[in-house]
């Protein structure tokens, strides 16, 4: 009795699973990895430009005029981008990690430049 009554929900299940050509069965352990890793990096480049910023800001290092003021006001427009390039990729129909690497490519590419601009 209660099988006949979880079957059309079953079969909508299908249906939806069916017609969404992009899921987490498309990735493999080795995009997870990928992904893993990409995170790691920017969570290591971040914390360096942290601490760079901060022995600026207790005047260890050298800092250049206005840094402060650059570093509150890029991370509304580095979000913006990072937000806008993932939504994208979500929909040209790109895979998840496609869409996560289309996002973090922003955020990486400016932790990147900030790191090295403020170990000149």
């Amino acid at each position: 009795m209660q099988d006949r009554a979880n079957k059309p929900y079953h079969a909508a299940v299908q249906r939806l699973h069916d017609d969404y050509p992009i899921g987490v069965h498309d990735m493999t352990p080795f995009t997870f990895f990928a992904l893993q890793s990409q995170f790691a990096a920017l969570a290591v480049e971040t914390q360096i430009v942290m601490s760079l910023r901060l022995l600026a800001m207790a005047g260890a290092l050298p800092a250049r005029p206005g840094e402060n003021n650059r570093m509150v006001a890029e991370k509304g427009p580095a979000m913006v981008k990072a937000f806008s390039a993932g939504t994208q990729a979500m929909m040209l129909g790109k895979s998840p990690d496609q869409v996560m690497n289309a996002s973090l490519a922003p955020l990486a590419r400016k932790v990147r430049q900030n790191r090295k601009r403020l170990m000149k």
